[in-house]
């Protein structure tokens, strides 16, 4: 129910109507938050005005130039953690404004790349053991062997025609598999590329497997504006704003072993122009045309297996 705003324009995203613009705050001149008692020039939604009016150039010239680091040096472990996630960030950038021609044309720009490389919090999943899977030997699981028995009749390779390897409804399932012990010549293919290629080993204990996989995510935030003073009495102004943001998720829910990334690539731009004209002491117009694109694509799987 809020209403966020640059530079007077309209900045409201259509997908979560969250801000589409996210300003690096030395871009900044003024941030207004309205909570009630709205002017007439403010409207669409019913919660707070959010109101951000972008930095100009001058007839000096100044820049800023900035790095913020963080590092798992500090970082204490998760509390469910079976160890600590990996955990690096880096936002390097500036600012630069000054004249195009005095006292009458500025710029000025802003810069903010953001490179971060969190660790999923994971959680210890069972798998299975090295003698599990590659001599299908279940013993330590199950020592007393298999229970139960077959419903239907069963044959190896499964459901043949005809095979030396039937066993009819009923068999016990220790006679099929004794000690706990499945062939491997009796897995499916499939299985065993799945198995192959997708459940890693463990690596806590015999069974035991704990993954934090590293989340990349990179983010570009690029902004521009102008001003021309046209004569004593309009302005002119704009504003350019540019966002490149590139995430790779990686859940590591329970039975999303080892967890499967998914890149979700997305795209933010907006461009304002306005024209303040002072008709005279007592009347001032202000015409703003405000164009906003947002970009998602769809998310991808980078993980291929054949």
């Amino acid at each position: 129910m809020n209403n966020f705003m640059v530079d007077g324009g309209d900045t409201n995203g259509i997908i979560e109507n969250q801000a589409v613009i996210r300003l690096t705050p030395d871009a900044v001149q003024e941030f207004r938050v309205i909570t009630n008692t709205y002017n007439a020039e403010y409207g669409r939604n019913a919660g707070s005005v959010v109101n951000l009016v972008t930095r100009s150039g001058g007839n000096s010239w100044h820049g800023t130039l900035f790095e913020f680091l963080r590092n798992e040096a500090l970082n204490a472990r998760g509390f469910f953690e079976v160890q600590k996630a990996s955990f690096k960030q880096n936002q390097v950038g500036g600012t630069l404004g000054g004249p195009l021609h005095k006292n009458q044309t500025f710029f000025f720009f802003s810069y903010q790349g953001t490179r971060n490389r969190q660790g999923v919090s994971g959680i210890a999943q069972s798998v299975f053991s090295n003698q599990e899977r590659n001599v299908g030997n279940f013993s330590d699981r199950d020592p007393g062997g298999f229970t139960g028995a077959l419903k239907d009749r069963l044959c190896f390779p499964r459901d043949a025609a005809s095979s030396p390897n039937c066993f009819l409804a009923t068999t016990p399932y220790s006679t099929i598999f004794p000690n706990a012990t499945i062939p491997t010549s009796f897995l499916d293919p499939v299985a065993g590329n799945i198995l192959r290629n997708l459940i890693p080993s463990p690596n806590v204990g015999a069974n035991t497997l704990a993954v934090s996989p590293v989340q990349p995510d990179d983010d570009d935030r690029i902004s521009l504006r102008l001003d021309h003073q046209l004569n004593r009495e309009q302005k002119l102004s704009g504003l350019w704003y540019f966002e490149d943001n590139k995430q790779l998720s990686a859940g590591t829910s329970p039975g999303d072993i080892p967890g499967f990334p998914v890149v979700t690539p997305e795209r933010d731009q907006q461009i304002n122009l306005s024209h303040t004209y002072v008709i005279s002491p007592t009347t001032l117009n202000e015409a703003r045309i405000s164009y906003v694109r947002q970009a998602r694509n769809g998310e991808r799987n980078p993980l291929r297996v054949v």
